[in-house]
């Protein structure tokens, strides 16, 4: 909106009934309004026009993200306890984000541009949020790695993104260490041991946990689709009653969370 339609919003205004003050002042707030509509497209132009982000220039970019105000609109129509809380653990992601781009920033890989800004700003507002609920320190750990791994080589190749994403909010500590120890199990194994999972006896030794406890994580690995059992269905499996594990295998979708989360290649 430029001055001369100001003043014709003004008047207008006025003709409503509006005293001069009054309309001066909506005027003056839909100018102010336009500018920065304009303010804001220039600059998101300007980064569209340097960016598809790449490892290189997520250091310049994260110094953007991370100012104080670009996420103070959070605190609308919520307690200002839960906000402060919230951006906290904001603030620990960022700083974790930070330092594993500092980490790689120095390896030798492409330099080719691999992700345009839209994409990456909506993944990196959804892992924001999702950072904002959690106080998990693997979790902001997960979600670091994820935004890293989605600029680089050859992690940055993975589908499925949004969809790894909402597992990433749900799953928790327990179901990641497990899932964890699952991979390192499976990375070793012969095709016939892949074939057959790691029995629930031996995940237990791995994990130095109890047996209700590791059960527990896989039952909730397995809802969300993360591992299966591979005995169910075989004639001498003994869970089909109650449904229990007797042994876990990594199901496509937990083996592209960890190439996402974790730089895990096979």
């Amino acid at each position: 909106m430029d001055k001369d339609k100001a003043i014709k919003l003004i008047e207008q205004l006025m003709n409503y009934g509006l005293a001069p003050e009054e309309a001066r002042w909506i005027a003056e707030r839909e100018l102010q309004a336009v500018e920065e509509s304009q303010r804001t497209g220039k600059i998101l132009n300007q980064l569209k026009g340097t960016a598809e982000i790449g490892l290189n220039s997520l250091v310049s970019v994260l110094n953007f993200l991370a100012s104080p105000g670009y996420f103070a609109g959070a605190a609308a129509g919520g307690s200002f306890l839960v906000y402060l809380w919230g951006r906290e653990q904001q603030n620990k992601f960022l700083r974790e984000f930070k330092q594993q781009v500092n980490e790689r920033i120095d390896e030798k890989l492409e330099q080719s541009r691999t992700l345009d800004l839209d994409e990456f700003m909506e993944l990196f507002t959804q892992a924001m949020e999702i950072a904002s609920k959690s106080a998990s320190e693997l979790k902001r750990q997960a979600l670091a790695r994820a935004l890293v791994n989605s600029v680089v080589p050859p992690t940055n190749q993975v589908s499925g993104k949004q969809a790894l994403l909402r597992v990433l909010a749900q799953i928790s500590d327990e179901e990641m260490l497990a899932l964890t120890a699952l991979y390192k199990h499976e990375s070793v194994a012969d095709e016939l041991k892949k074939f057959a999972g790691i029995s629930i006896n031996e995940l237990v030794v791995a994990l130095d946990w109890s047996e209700s406890e590791t059960l527990v994580a896989c039952e909730g690995l397995r809802q969300l689709g993360l591992v299966y059992d591979p005995r169910v269905g075989t004639w001498n499996y003994m869970g089909r009653d109650s449904q229990q594990f007797e042994a876990c295998c990594i199901t496509a979708l937990g083996n592209k969370l960890l190439i996402w989360s974790q730089g895990q290649i096979d």
